[in-house]
């Protein structure tokens, strides 16, 4: 049940990265982690890339889909 949750919570802030402008920070902050580096962490298990990284190639996979 946990890695679930912790799944859609990592899907949702992946969402989040790619609909707003926030900071990871912010979004970290958003989805009940205190430190960013823990909330990297997790997103990092369960999307295989880190929230930077994520982030930084969301255009590159948004172009590679069509």
């Amino acid at each position: 049940m946990y890695a679930y949750v912790r799944a859609y919570k990592m899907q949702s802030a992946a969402l989040r990265m790619q609909t707003t402008g926030q900071s990871i920070s912010e979004i970290a902050s958003a989805f009940g982690y205190d430190n960013s580096s823990k909330f990297s962490k997790a997103f990092r298990d369960v999307m295989g890339v880190s929230p930077t990284e994520y982030r930084k190639g969301m255009g590159t996979r948004m172009v590679s889909q069509d």
